[in-house]
């Protein structure tokens, strides 16, 4: 089937970009910590992207594609492919699991590997774009790697400044120790024990006053009850009497001890409406024992501050000097967690952005191998692979800046810590590894952006690829740069689909630039 400029557009792609599991999408998320350094209050440059299965690879265009393949040996194995990859994240199934996806990628690469030279250009580019799909998901598995190890820089980074307000706090208490006056103090807490015992004692007097009223109630019950009690025995015995009387003389027994009857119900009345009244004011001696150790706790507390404070009036010097070597113990624990950290960016960071790096580069490398058959298509997936690389870099950027900003923090204490220097040159090789992340994510940024631009979609496709070039360029300001304060624009909104363009850009972690064809990609 001839190439044709129409049928060459992304209907024709088999550009299906897999974006994986959401499963760790919180696991990227740096957490707020308490400590010096707030932690970002939105997401830094970046926009984590999992979750979702891309594909610009719409039914209508396989149709068109496989429709021309025939009974050849590459067009089922292209339908297989992108069947596969679609089914990763068709709208209603389950979120597949990080190993039943990275082995999904693995095999449709291995499945198309040995086709990518066959067929037509238009076939040959379709498999070259579902192979760099499959490493684009391979790639996103080895950013969401990075990403834990980004996390663990945020949460050590926390913990860092957590520990150093410790250290700060313990400076500060000794400097107050050794010029503390806590006479006045110590007079304002006496008042308030006081005023506790004060209302302790009136506590404790409403509790017994209640108390006893209850004790008043419960006994005139009993009396009540007693007393029908009594009269429900003679009730009882006029009518045993009665019983064996004649009717004519058994009435009058009988009307005596009705009357009876009526005199012990009311006594029980009486008896029940004293329990009642009881049963309401009981609460309330629970409600004054409850404020009474309230206040008394209260007054405890007071009386411990009280000791404390009279323990360091005495012993000033003794107190500084034990705040002074709790200092200096944080000061060893600050040592150990910038230690742990630059261990971090050096076995783990570095590592893992550069294998994420390299994943993507590889996806890039076989996109660009569609350029001959699907001009369109590898420069739309050029241009999501870059977005979604510098994405993931610019996000590594922010740790690295986090983890820098930290640190700088410790080498910059109004306490100086032992071994500032080592602070000072810890913080300038995260700062110096920050800055080089984020140059590469703005050369991703750049790259994305250019492809972008040459793509010729119509419509709102080409409407919306215009809309995220402008906010690239928004992005890249007017020196062309990103920095980390930048908010990556949002170009993972699904395009909407028309005849010629059914697009769904998934640039939400964008990336580096050209990539090195590596052979298989």
């Amino acid at each position: 089937m001839a190439d044709d400029p129409e049928s060459n557009r992304t209907t024709r792609i088999g550009w299906c970009m897999s974006q994986g599991s959401g499963a760790n999408d919180q696991d990227r998320q740096p957490r707020s910590r308490p400590g010096v350094i707030p932690m970002p209050s939105r997401q830094p440059k970046f926009r984590q992207t999992r979750a979702r299965l891309s594909c610009v690879l719409l039914a209508s265009g396989l149709v068109a594609l496989t429709g021309c393949l025939e009974e050849d040996e590459v067009g089922p194995t292209l339908a297989q492919a992108s069947s596969r990859l679609e089914t990763l994240g068709a709208a209603g199934t389950a979120i597949p699991g990080d190993e039943f996806r990275v082995s999904e990628y693995k095999a449709v690469i291995a499945t198309l590997k040995p086709i990518a030279g066959k067929g037509s250009k238009s076939q040959q580019a379709a498999a070259n774009l579902l192979i760099a799909s499959a490493q684009r998901g391979l790639a996103q598995d080895q950013s969401a790697k990075l990403g834990v190890v980004d996390q663990r820089l945020y949460d050590q980074s926390a913990l860092l400044s957590t520990t150093l307000s410790q250290w700060n706090k313990l400076n500060s208490m000794a400097q107050a120790v050794e010029s503390s006056d806590y006479s006045r103090e110590l007079a304002s807490i006496k008042a308030k024990i006081k005023e506790r015992e004060a209302a302790i004692q009136a506590e404790t007097e409403a509790t017994e006053q209640v108390r006893q009223r209850v004790a008043e109630l419960m006994q005139l019950a009993e009396q009540e009850a007693q007393a029908a009690a009594l009269i429900r025995e003679e009730v009882d015995e006029l009518r045993t009497r009665a019983d064996k009387l004649p009717a004519d003389e058994a009435l009058p027994l009988f009307e005596q001890a009705a009357t009876l009857r009526r005199e012990a119900d009311a006594h029980d009345v009486e008896a029940e409406r004293r329990r009642a009244e009881a049963d309401v004011i009981r609460p309330e001696i629970r409600d004054h024992e409850l404020e009474t150790n309230r206040l008394t706790e209260q007054r405890d507390l007071l009386l411990t501050t009280i000791e404390e404070l009279n323990t360091k009036s005495q012993s000033d010097s003794t107190e500084a000097s034990m705040l002074r070597q709790k200092a200096l113990t944080v000061a060893d624990s600050i040592r150990d967690l910038v230690s742990q950290i630059e261990q971090i960016r050096t076995d783990d960071a570095t590592p893992a952005m550069e294998a994420a790096r390299s994943a993507y580069n590889a996806a890039l490398a076989s996109a660009n191998k569609a350029r001959s058959g699907d001009s369109s298509g590898a420069k739309l997936a050029a241009a999501e692979i870059n977005h979604e690389l510098g994405n993931v870099l610019m996000s590594h950027a922010a740790a690295l800046t986090f983890s820098a900003t930290a640190i700088d923090h410790i080498a910059t204490a109004a306490d100086p810590l032992p071994s500032n220097d080592l602070y000072v040159t810890a913080a300038a090789a995260f700062r110096q590894d920050g800055e080089a992340a984020n140059d590469a994510a703005t050369e991703a940024f750049r790259a994305a952006r250019d492809a972008y631009q040459g793509l010729s979609l119509r419509d709102e496709a080409g409407e919306r690829i215009d809309r995220v070039v402008q906010e690239l360029d928004a992005l890249l300001g007017a020196d062309n740069a990103a920095t980390p304060e930048d908010v990556i624009p949002d170009a993972d909104a699904p395009l909407p689909e028309t005849e010629n363009s059914p697009v769904e850009t998934s640039g939400e972690q964008a990336a580096p630039v050209e990539a090195e064809d590596n052979g298989d990609g």
